[in-house]
């Protein structure tokens, strides 16, 4: 059966940051857990992974399913997991695939199929004289997953991004000179690669950025305090009480948000969605235009997060 487990996999999520002029605000970060993209029965309980792309392209190829490996590994959500270290040339016949999985004694493969890395350098030179030197790689994958006794693949999965580097100089030499190796670019894009395609397969860690509305002085100053200092609950009856006594139309809207961001760091997201309804309905009052845009986009992520969460209780069930 799969495992309950926890990862240092950490990939960053653009932050919901406020722009209003009118309050003060500060940031802080949490982590919390994404699902998988694929949900798989709980019967396929080990995975092997082979390597199904051209020889030519083994050191690169190589990369990506040992990262594949490592990380699904570390993530203990599969109570195995066999990496195959050579390349499989041969066409991914039913018959070649049972004897695949018979041979690693796994439930099902992930089959790295295809693998395409495009480079691209240019130097231009700014106004001010100096040269800005690009490299940019063009990543491409894509993994298949077979079952025994099955012809077809049951699905793909599929990872396109780009990589960027950058150097800056007066001198164009030394600007180039300051990109990576394209050893290095290689080694960082299929690393890259491997830990995209490993997230796909399991529940993993992102960090998120969150803003706080704060004052200069006030309960919205001691609450701020008493987040610094990691005392959240302290900081959450200061932020109700406050809400509840005043009179201000915008402090009921910065404590409102500030209890959204408290709720949705525990992962109560009734909660969080019931306060920043309230936030933005009070921001439309004081026609704070941009805190209530703010506030929608932060409505509709922590919507998406409500489902993310139904879809982590079908993954860890058993």
């Amino acid at each position: 059966m799969k495992k309950s487990f926890s990862i240092s996999i950490f990939a960053w999520l653009g932050a919901l940051i406020l722009g209003t002029s009118c309050g003060t605000s500060s940031t802080i970060t949490y982590d919390y857990m994404l699902p998988a993209e694929l949900t798989l029965p709980v019967e396929l309980a080990s995975m092997g992974i082979i390597n199904h792309t051209p020889d030519s392209l083994y050191e690169l190829s190589s990369k990506v399913t040992q990262v594949i490996a490592e990380d699904v590994s570390d993530a203990r959500y599969f109570n195995d997991v066999h990496l195959l270290d050579s390349v499989i040339t041969e066409p991914m016949t039913l018959a070649h695939v049972d004897d695949l999985a018979r041979y690693m004694e796994v439930d099902f493969l992930v089959s790295l199929d295809s693998l395409e890395l495009t480079l691209s350098r240019a130097t231009t030179k700014m106004p001010e004289g100096e040269y800005h030197a690009t490299a940019q790689i063009d990543v491409l994958g894509m993994v298949r997953l077979y079952l025994p006794g099955r012809s077809v693949p049951m699905t793909h999965l599929m990872v396109r991004d780009t990589l960027n580097w950058h150097g800056y100089s007066y001198d164009e030499k030394e600007a180039l000179s300051f990109l990576p190796t394209i050893a290095v670019m290689a080694s960082e894009s299929t690393t890259y690669l491997g830990e995209k395609f490993a997230d796909k397969l399991v529940p993993h860690w992102t960090t998120v950025l969150r803003a706080l509305f704060v004052r200069e002085s006030g309960e919205l100053k001691e609450a701020a305090v008493n987040v610094h200092d990691n005392e959240w609950g302290r900081a959450a009856k200061k932020w109700e009480m406050t809400y509840n006594k005043t009179n201000s139309i915008k402090l009921k809207a910065y404590c409102a948000y500030n209890l959204a961001v408290y709720h949705e760091k525990l992962s109560e997201i009734d909660n969080a969605i019931e306060w920043i309804i309230k936030s933005a309905k009070h921001f439309e009052q004081v026609k704070h235009h941009k805190d209530v845009q703010d506030a929608a986009l932060y409505l509709a992520f922590l919507q998406k997060r409500q489902k993310e969460l139904q879809l982590l209780d079908l993954q860890f069930a058993e």
